[in-house]
C-alpha cells in the first residue's frame, strides 16, 4: 500500500509544476500537471478501494468528459480535425492554460475534501446497519412490480422517440417531440430508475441483481436507437458503484469482484466504447474515426469536448448574465417553474429560445447560445459542467470549496449507503446525477426526487415500509397475547 506521504508528494510537486506552468502560459506541461495529480489520486483511491469508490468513479468521469480529449490530441494530434490547441477550440494558449487550471483546481479541492473526511473518520464504519428481512421483503416485492411495468415502458417510450429520430433527426426532438405513447406509460417510464435503485437497496442476492441489472440495462440500451447515450451510461456506471459497494460490505466471504467478472468486462468494455461512438457518428457531430483503435479513440475524443464550456467562460465572460448562479440553476428553476406558481408567481422554462438562454438559469443554455446561437435554436447545445459553473458564479476561490465539499461528499456516500434501504436509495439517485456533473448542472441531483413520479414511489415505498413495521408489531402483539391466554 503507497503511504500517504507520497501521495502528499506527487500532490505538491504536481501542484508547483501547474503554478509556474499557468503563470508562463504553457498548456501541455500544465495538462502533464493535471495528469500527475489525477494519477495521485487514483493511487490514493486504490489504496483504500473500499471506502473511496465513489470518489474514483467521479473522477473517471471527468477524465472521460473533461481530460480525455486533450489527451488523445497530445498523444496523437488532431490534424484531423477543425479543432486547436490539444484538441479543444481554442488557438489562444491563454485560455487553453486557463481550462486546464480550473480543471486542476476542482481534481485538488475534491481530493482534500476527500481526505478530510478520511482524516476525521479514521475508523471506517464498517458493520451495515440490518433492516427487518420482514418489513425488507413487502419493500422488495414492490420495487420487483414497478421494476416489471417500468422496464418495458422504458422500451416502448425509447421506439417511440427512435422512430421520430429516424424521420425528423435528433435535434429535432428538442423542438417538436410529443409522444404519442398514453400518460401511464411515460409516467411508468420515468420511475424505472428509482423502482430499480429500491431493489438493489434491498440488498437481493449476488445473483438476483444480475437479472435485475441486466433487465434495467437491456431497457436503458433502447435509449442508444434514440442516439442518446447518458442514459445507459449513467445507468451501467451506477450499478458498477453498487457492485463495488456490495463487494466492500460482503460478510460471507464471497466476493462480488473476481478475476473472471473483471475479464468479463474489459472484453465487453471495447466494443460496448465503440458501438457509443457509432451514436455519435449517427448523430451528426463526427464523420468517422480520424485515430486509430476502431473508433474507440475517437469516442473518447468526443467525449471531453465539455472542456470547451470551461474556455468559453473565459472567453465570453463579459457577454455571461451575472447573478444566475448557474451552479444552482437547476432548483431555483424548479422553484419559479412548480413552487412559485402557486404563490401567484413563478416563469416557465421550456424549449430552447434566445429568452430561454437570455433569462434561465441554466449554463448549458447560455453558453450555447452565445457561443452558436443558430445552432442553438435547432436543438443543439454544449452541455454544461459543474467546473463552469462554479467558476462563473464564484471565481476560483468558489471553484475551489465547492469542489472540497463535493470531494466530502464523494467520500460519505459508501457510509450513507450502509445506513439501511432509504439511506441507500437515496445514495444511489444522488451517485447517477452526481456522476454527469463534469458535463452538467452541479445541482440537476436536487431536482430528481422532486419529479411527482419518482417522489409518489419513494413515497409508496416508506408507505409500504411503515405498514410493514406495523402489521409486525401486531403479529408480535398477537401472539403475545396468546400465550397469556394459555
Amino acid at each position: 500500500m503507497v503511504s500517504n506521504a507520497v501521495v502528499w508528494l506527487l500532490v505538491l510537486l504536481a501542484s508547483v509544476a501547474a503554478a509556474f506552468a499557468w503563470m508562463a502560459n504553457e498548456p501541455l506541461p500544465l495538462l502533464g500537471a493535471l495528469l500527475a495529480l489525477i494519477l495521485s489520486i487514483g493511487i490514493w483511491v486504490l489504496s483504500g478501494l473500499d471506502t473511496r469508490y465513489a470518489l474514483g468513479a467521479f473522477v473517471a468521469c471527468m477524465v472521460v468528459f473533461l481530460v480525455g480529449r486533450m489527451v488523445i490530441a497530445a498523444v496523437f494530434g488532431s490534424e484531423g480535425r477543425a479543432v486547436g490547441i490539444l484538441g479543444t477550440n481554442f488557438r489562444d494558449p491563454a485560455i487553453v492554460s486557463y481550462s486546464i487550471a480550473a480543471i486542476f483546481v476542482a481534481c485538488l479541492g475534491m481530493m482534500l475534501g476527500a481526505m478530510a473526511v478520511a482524516l476525521l473518520a479514521r475508523a471506517p464504519k464498517t458493520t451495515m446497519s440490518r433492516d427487518d428481512p420482514a418489513r425488507i421483503r413487502p419493500l422488495r416485492t414492490t420495487a420487483i412490480v414497478l421494476l416489471a411495468f417500468a422496464v418495458p415502458s422504458y422500451a416502448l417510450q425509447s421506439l417511440a422517440l427512435a422512430s421520430f429520430v429516424g424521420s425528423s433527426g435528433f435535434y429535432e426532438v428538442r423542438l417538436n417531440y410529443q409522444s404519442p405513447l398514453p400518460l401511464p406509460i411515460a409516467v411508468l417510464a420515468s420511475v424505472l430508475d428509482v423502482a430499480f435503485f429500491g431493489y438493489l437497496a434491498t440488498m437481493p442476492s449476488r445473483r438476483h441483481v444480475g437479472i435485475a441489472s441486466a433487465a434495467y440495462l437491456g431497457a436503458l440500451a433502447t435509449s442508444l436507437l434514440t442516439w442518446q447515450r447518458a442514459d445507459f451510461m449513467l445507468g451501467a456506471l451506477t450499478v458498477l458503484v453498487y457492485v463495488f459497494f456490495r463487494n466492500a460490505t460482503e460478510t460471507t466471504g464471497r466476493r462480488w469482484i473476481t478475476g473472471r467478472g473483471v475479464a468479463v468486462a474489459l472484453v465487453a468494455f471495447l466494443p460496448m466504447v465503440a458501438l457509443l461512438g457509432l451514436v455519435n457518428q449517427l448523430r451528426g457531430r463526427t464523420t468517422g474515426s480520424t485515430f486509430p483503435g476502431f473508433g474507440i479513440v475517437d469516442f473518447f475524443f468526443d467525449q471531453g469536448v465539455s472542456v470547451n464550456v470551461i474556455g468559453y467562460v473565459k472567453e465570453f465572460e463579459s457577454l455571461i448574465p451575472q447573478g444566475r448562479y448557474y451552479s444552482f440553476g437547476s432548483p431555483i428553476e424548479l422553484w419559479m417553474s412548480r413552487v412559485a406558481p402557486l404563490f401567484g408567481s413563478g416563469q416557465e422554462f421550456v424549449g430552447q429560445s434566445a429568452e430561454r438562454a437570455a433569462d434561465g438559469h441554466q449554463l448549458a443554455h447560455t453558453i450555447s447560445y452565445i457561443v452558436m446561437p443558430q445552432v442553438y435554436l435547432t436543438g443543439s447545445g454544449y452541455g454544461s459542467s459543474f467546473v463552469a459553473e462554479l467558476i462563473v458564479d464564484f471565481g476560483f476561490a468558489g471553484l475551489a470549496i465547492g469542489a472540497l465539499i463535493l470531494g466530502a461528499i464523494l467520500m460519505v456516500i459508501p457510509r450513507w449507503m450502509q445506513r439501511g434501504w432509504f439511506a441507500r436509495l437515496l445514495s444511489l439517485l444522488l451517485v447517477q446525477q452526481l456522476l454527469f456533473a463534469p458535463r452538467a448542472s452541479l445541482t440537476q441531483w436536487v431536482v430528481l426526487p422532486f419529479s411527482p413520479p419518482v417522489l409518489a414511489v419513494l413515497i409508496l415505498m416508506l408507505v409500504v415500509w411503515t405498514f410493514s413495521g406495523y402489521q409486525g408489531r401486531l403479529g408480535v402483539a398477537r401472539v403475545d397475547r396468546s400465550r397469556h391466554v394459555v
